[in-house]
């Protein structure tokens, strides 16, 4: 299952992008174009991308800073869909 957070990475990684594209990029098949436009619906919906002709990442500080540390997870071999989930943030 593709996590909001990876769809925010792959579009934050790649500049503007079309869904299909994404879903190439995540590896996915054709019938995980609906949960991934269903993401960039939240992430629309909480500020982070803006959706127009493609998707792209809103740059304000909320954005940078999850950016920021989804690429620190990546770098450094955490699992950034674990280190959100919610009891794990309540921790």
């Amino acid at each position: 299952m593709v996590s909001i957070y990876d769809v925010f990475y792959i579009i934050g990684t790649k500049g503007e992008i079309k869904v299909h594209d994404i879903v190439g990029y995540l590896n996915k098949s054709k019938e995980e174009y609906q949960n991934i436009f269903n993401n960039i619906l939240i992430l629309e919906k909480q500020g982070y991308v803006k959706r127009d002709r493609a998707i792209k990442i809103v740059h304000n500080e909320k954005s940078g800073k999850l950016f920021n540390l989804i690429s620190f997870c990546m770098n450094n071999g955490i699992n950034y869909n674990l280190m959100f989930k919610k009891n794990m943030l309540e921790f």
